[in-house]
């Protein structure tokens, strides 16, 4: 427990360190490049940071880092003996991790890394136990949401959204928006509207991304974009916003894509959910699957494998697999349920061997304690 409240606090310092000047130190141990250890020690004033990347398991020198912190981009250039531009870190910390990609600004050679933030730092949890009677009081200013009343809206464009959302001073194109560094960039993407219990609604998607060479997002496979929504309801002739989530979890995709949710399923007014479909490529093997997202808060209810095959990582003779499936919504028992039946043949859980599915059906329902979909137990 006290490591949980230790990374608990060293969060809410971290991300309430852009409103003071206050030096805050850091410690991140991972991996890079999926093959090497290291650690990644820093201090943190304001957004600006500075420190050393450490490999652990080779005997090499500590690299100095200098970098910023933009929302929840890092961005950390490291630096040789000449002062000259070795690499560049430019990753996503979200809860405890921080993931990416490393480059080199000559060669052009990169490598994943990932990277979370530890716990072993005595000088930080001192610090953090010394502050934690002010503790109450940041995480106060951090959650609270933006803006307390509602903030009226008299059209809903990008433009407008961008500036007043996010914070940017300039927009391109009426819908991107980059990061002062240029690493980052934000674009609106689309404005759903709806009707609920006869009041009108509506939502914008925003996607974000890091950037790589030519203002192109980074494309490496675990390399994903983010999406914001933002939930409007309108009241005469102004749209209020309700509900603003950043980076909500709800449609990030992978080869520096997003998948954001692209329609409403409405099982009737009480039970409405945003959809993404995603489909993921990796080492010779697809795989696709459904989404569904709560529209009150966004958070997942439910993700169903819809359809996938390996036939690009097998060797002769060896065994491959393809299904497909078709879904039904309906309302079962007054509660929303998905039914999904299966085609054609898939790996058992452990990938020990393929089973033929001969129209296997797979019956979810919600369940309004959990708000998400289970298994029901008929299945």
């Amino acid at each position: 427990m006290k490591n949980l409240s230790y990374l608990i606090s060293a969060m809410t310092l971290l991300l309430a360190s852009c409103h003071t000047e206050q030096a805050v130190p850091l410690h991140f141990v991972g991996k890079i490049g999926e093959k090497y250890t290291a650690e990644i020690l820093l201090e943190k004033t304001g957004d600006e940071l500075a420190g050393q990347f450490k490999y652990i398991d080779l005997n090499k020198e500590p690299i100095n880092l200098r970098g910023n912190q933009e929302f929840e981009t890092i961005r950390l250039e490291e630096f040789d003996n000449q002062g000259d531009v070795s690499g560049v870190f430019i990753g996503r910390l979200r809860g405890t991790a921080y993931k990416g990609l490393w480059k080199d600004p000559v060669s052009g050679i990169s490598a994943p890394f990932n990277f979370k933030l530890t716990s072993d730092l005595t000088p930080l949890e001192k610090e953090v136990e010394e502050l934690n009677p002010k503790q109450e009081e940041i995480t106060k200013t951090i959650v609270t949401p933006k803006p307390e009343k509602k903030q009226e809206f008299e059209e809903l464009n990008g433009e407008f959204l961008l500036k007043e959302l996010f914070g940017f001073q300039e927009v391109e194109n009426k819908n991107t928006a980059f990061s002062k560094a240029r690493d980052n960039k934000t674009t609106f993407d689309t404005l759903l509207q709806y009707n609920q219990y006869g009041k009108e609604y509506a939502l914008a998607y925003f996607s974000n991304y890091e950037l790589g060479e030519n203002d192109e997002p980074m494309d490496c496979h675990s390399c994903s974009g983010y999406v914001s929504i933002a939930k409007f309801f309108k009241q005469e002739n102004t749209w209020l916003l309700e509900k603003f989530s950043k980076n909500c979890n709800c449609g990030e995709g992978s080869n520096g894509a997003t998948n954001p949710p692209t329609r409403l399923v409405s099982f009737n007014d009480d039970y409405l959910f945003l959809q993404s479909k995603a489909h993921d490529i990796g080492q010779g093997i697809t795989a696709g699957s459904l989404n569904l997202f709560n529209i009150k808060d966004f958070k997942q209810a439910v993700s169903i494998p819809t359809d996938g095959e390996n036939s690009g990582a097998v060797f002769e003779n060896q065994e491959t697999y393809a299904f497909d499936s078709v879904l039904d919504f309906a309302i079962c028992d007054d509660l929303p349920c998905i039914t999904v039946a299966y085609s054609g043949s898939k790996p058992k859980a452990d990938y020990s061997k393929i089973i033929y599915l001969n129209q296997q059906v797979t019956t979810y329902i919600y369940d309004t304690t959990k708000e998400e979909f289970v298994v029901a137990e008929n299945n």
